[in-house]
């Protein structure tokens, strides 16, 4: 009930952005209220660290960044727009509860509907020799533990040589962090 402004809490997420590249991590429910606020007209990746509802349950409002329109049936030349979609980094169980909660997302179109056009991608294949990349962000993930949830964290930088590297570490709802994982981004921080 404060009338502070600052009293207002919205769900975990984060926009990162280095010379006109936008990746988001997380998309809780307040997600259009943040991008909103933020100006975000442009939306090159998400990156989600876990499937509960603070973290994921703003995901159909990529659909405005996910190139995709709505078929309008009495356009003919009025298609869904090529290209595999927006890309979703997560760990596998992140993307079967998304595929889960989400499911609509994953049928064929229905004439006059829109939905997002994304393309969900499996951490597991990606590592500190072989980073996400998009575009100038690399992100190495980071295994966390959320309870017995295994979750994600992620370290950002922007150059990929170690000493010319500057990054953060996102490291969100976890109850402990492996030793491995710090190591991860002890060794990788870069500068």
């Amino acid at each position: 009930t404060s009338v502070d402004s600052k009293d207002k809490r919205l769900r975990a997420s984060a926009l990162v952005e280095s010379k006109n590249t936008y990746v988001v991590i997380d998309t809780g429910p307040e997600f259009r209220i943040q991008a909103l606020r933020a100006g975000l007209k442009k939306l090159d990746a998400v990156f989600l660290t876990h499937s509960h509802a603070d973290h994921l349950n703003g995901l159909d409002d990529v659909r405005v960044f996910s190139h995709t329109k709505a078929v309008d049936p009495a356009k003919p030349d009025n298609k869904e727009t090529e290209g595999s979609g927006l890309p979703i980094y997560a760990n596998a169980n992140t993307i079967k509860d998304t595929k889960n909660r989400f499911d609509y997302i994953f049928k064929p179109i229905k004439e006059g509907g829109g939905k997002p056009k994304i393309d969900l991608k499996d951490t597991a294949s990606f590592s500190k020799e072989n980073p996400i990349r998009v575009e100038n962000i690399f992100a190495i993930p980071v295994p966390l533990l959320h309870g017995h949830l295994k979750d994600s964290g992620y370290l950002l930088f922007e150059q990929q040589a170690l000493d010319e590297r500057h990054s953060i570490a996102y490291l969100t709802d976890c109850s402990s962090i492996p030793e491995a994982s710090l190591s991860l981004i002890e060794e990788n921080a870069g500068t």
